[in-house]
């Protein structure tokens, strides 16, 4: 996620809702339709613009809420899909997809009106929009009714009994239930130990409502919750979660690994789809306030790597900025906060569209060392190494090129930096010389980036049948040249100046063998080690 933002979004709907009303079963026979299933679906149709009334063609997470208000109050029911615009920026979903159940029938039980929300990724809930009816549809309110009369005014009369004795006959007539037995905790959810028996499960539900699942299991695989789906088309979830809390830190699914050894997950995903989307832990989150989390998850382990990931959010001149996953070490030096792997496929990948926006940043806030390292780049296979240091300082042990572009672009070559032992700048510039003589000034920038105080290098190249040239003066601002052997020609030349580099005067062939030895996963330390790196001693 980088911070790409849809600053706005037009959307153009038309909703389709049909509602299936079971009848009481004396009219079952009366059409062949009436065992018909009905899928509790919801049509919806809307269109994606950008902020210049651009369509939107990307890939975009949207959250539908139906509510009881056309303002305010809390969504009845909710779910996000990754929908696909076209070409002119219109999608067209399935509301209730996400579930195997569709669209609660209970929302439509009332008289009362419904309201849809719409929440593209990174925006704020647009205008709600009222469900309506489609025509003949309508005729569905007849069965709410019998003859005009509510259900509630038939009541089915008690079977007569020929002995007089109904609850002997009852008790004939019933097949006798074994008897259940079994213990139990309060809170917790029943399990069935045997056929007969009930035992209380690692799973229970907290006065809030949250089920909770503690898997005591010490072998490997375990798992509080475990969800497969096989599905192969559209969005299918192996586990599920939507919070609808508008307080800070709501989540939808949460997950604490506590092992301190193996292969430790909060939270782990696999997806084995080959179609486009397929993620084993996705996660989108639509909350404007506190920790805001896509996916959360947190882990205790003392030893390899460790760390939480959240959505915190950053201040940057005045402006609260998201951040779509964060990660943390917990203290642990050495750690990692992130860890991505891939056998035939990338670890780690970024895409942004923000034009004025990195789409990656690092940063080392190390304060005791001016060579500490922000990036390392390195090739276990063939030794090479590249690191940026936190004075910007690039350290590569091959070679820096620019690949150019030849025969028309069909083949691109290398063309490499020239290499020194000290830190040069370099200028190149023409002049004449007026009668065996020239003032040559150093450009204004140019000489504030060198230390021209200090002996600098002048080349000359004249382009005229001359005696030869020499510089016969250096200063700060300038440097004079002349013609040999007391020449008065007015013949032109160029030159090269090559000088130290502003604050690097004194460096030369740096020893960067101790910077270039991490280079491998980090690692733990030992308290003395951090001690010893922290004063900068090693």
């Amino acid at each position: 996620m980088t911070y790409s933002r849809i600053s706005a979004v037009s959307l153009f709907a038309t909703v389709v809702l049909l509602i299936a009303v079971s009848s009481f079963p004396v009219f079952a026979q009366q059409t062949s339709s009436a065992n018909a299933v009905v899928p509790a679906l919801v049509q919806y149709t809307g269109m994606l613009t950008s902020s210049n009334g651009k369509p939107l063609t990307n890939i975009t997470g949207v959250t539908f809420s139906l509510y009881a208000e056309q303002q305010g109050g809390a969504p009845l029911w909710l779910e996000t899909q990754n929908v696909q615009p076209d070409a002119t920026g219109h999608y067209t979903v399935m509301l209730g997809s996400t579930s195997s159940l569709g669209l609660p029938a209970s929302l439509f039980a009332s008289s009362q009106a419904r309201w849809l929300g719409v929440q593209p990724q990174d925006q704020a809930e647009q205008p709600r929009i009222m469900l309506m009816s489609v025509p003949y549809a309508l005729k569905a309110l007849d069965a709410e009714t019998i003859g005009g009369k509510s259900a509630s005014s038939f009541v089915l009369a008690a079977p007569a009994s020929s002995s007089g004795n109904s609850s002997q006959n009852s008790s004939t007539q019933s097949p006798k239930q074994p008897a259940v037995g079994g213990s139990g905790k309060p809170s917790y959810l029943a399990a069935w130990a045997t056929k007969n028996t009930l035992d209380a499960s690692p799973a229970f539900v907290t006065k809030n409502g949250s089920i909770v699942n503690n898997n005591p299991s010490t072998t490997n695989g375990a798992a509080a919750f475990y969800g497969s789906a096989s599905g192969t088309s559209g969005e299918v979830f192996g586990v599920y979660g939507a919070s609808a809390s508008s307080t800070n830190a709501a989540t939808g699914v949460v997950g604490f690994a506590t092992a301190t050894s193996g292969k430790v997950s909060g939270v782990q995903g696999q997806s084995a789809s080959t179609t486009n989307g397929a993620a084993g832990v996705s996660g989108i989150a639509t909350g404007t306030s506190g920790q805001v989390a896509g996916v959360g998850g947190a882990s205790a382990s003392t030893s390899g790597i460790g760390g939480e990931f959240y959505a915190p959010t950053i201040s940057s001149e005045g402006i609260v900025l998201p951040i779509g996953v964060f990660g943390s070490t917990g203290g642990s030096y050495g750690g990692a906060a992130l860890e991505g792997t891939a056998d035939r496929g990338l670890a780690l990948y970024g895409s942004n569209n923000a034009p004025s926006i990195a789409t990656a940043q690092l940063t080392n806030d190390e304060s005791t060392r001016i060579d500490g390292l922000v990036f390392i780049a390195h090739g276990s296979a063939y030794g090479g190494t590249c690191a940026i240091d936190v004075s910007g300082n690039l350290l590569c042990n091959g070679s820096k090129s620019a690949v150019v572009p030849v025969d028309g672009a069909s083949r691109k070559v290398a063309l490499y930096a020239v290499e020194a032992p000290e830190n040069w700048f370099e200028d190149f510039g023409s002049a004449r010389l007026s009668k065996g003589w020239a003032q040559v000034q150093l450009e204004p920038t140019f000489a504030q980036t060198v230390n021209a105080e200090m002996e600098y290098h002048v080349f000359l190249t004249p382009k005229g049948d001359c005696k030869g040239l020499y510089v016969s003066q250096e200063t700060s601002r300038f440097f004079e040249v002349r013609e040999l052997a007391g020449g008065l020609s007015n013949v032109a030349f160029d030159y090269r100046i090559v000088a130290r580099r502003r604050g690097y005067e004194n460096i030369r062939l740096a020893d960067k063998t101790e910077q270039l030895e991490i280079v491998n996963t980090p690692k733990l330390v030992s308290a003395p080690e951090l001690a010893s790196i922290s004063s900068g001693k090693r």
